[in-house]
């Protein structure tokens, strides 16, 4: 899943700065995990920096999405968010299942809790799956 979905997010950010999808395949794919990272920080980068130094004319250009949208591309931004959030979403579901710990992503995580400060207490709500009532505890910590 990760091979398919870091490519993704680099073509899509290329496609947003050249204002033209492509989609195209890399031409170095990696072959591993290791090289997978290195490609990705790298690529993602570079993407990211051709999109940052966007117009705000060239932002609101309409482009064509394979004949499906034809939006400004800053509103491809929105996309390409919401399609990084639900392959993180679908690695992490797989994390626990294959004996590994879920890391926190966007906050704590029951694996890795958020840290509870004394100016901040966290309260949970635990919802009871046989009655629908709900219990509320405050952070241990």
């Amino acid at each position: 899943m990760a091979k398919r979905a870091k490519p993704t997010d680099v073509q899509f950010l290329d496609g947003i700065a050249d204002l033209n999808f492509k989609m195209e395949t890399p031409v170095n794919k990696p072959k591993n995990s290791a090289e997978l990272v290195e490609w990705y920080e790298k690529s993602f980068k570079q993407a990211a920096d051709r999109v940052r130094a966007m117009s705000p004319e060239q932002l609101g250009t309409p482009i064509e999405f394979f004949g499906v949208f034809n939006l400004p591309a800053v509103a491809y931004l929105g996309f390409l968010n919401n399609h990084s959030i639900r392959h993180r979403g679908e690695l992490a579901t797989y994390l626990r299942p294959m004996g590994s710990k879920v890391p926190s992503i966007y906050g704590g995580s029951y694996d890795e809790p958020f840290p509870c400060r004394s100016s901040f207490r966290l309260l949970l709500v635990i919802n009871c799956t046989f009655c629908a009532c709900a219990t509320i505890t405050s952070c241990p910590n």
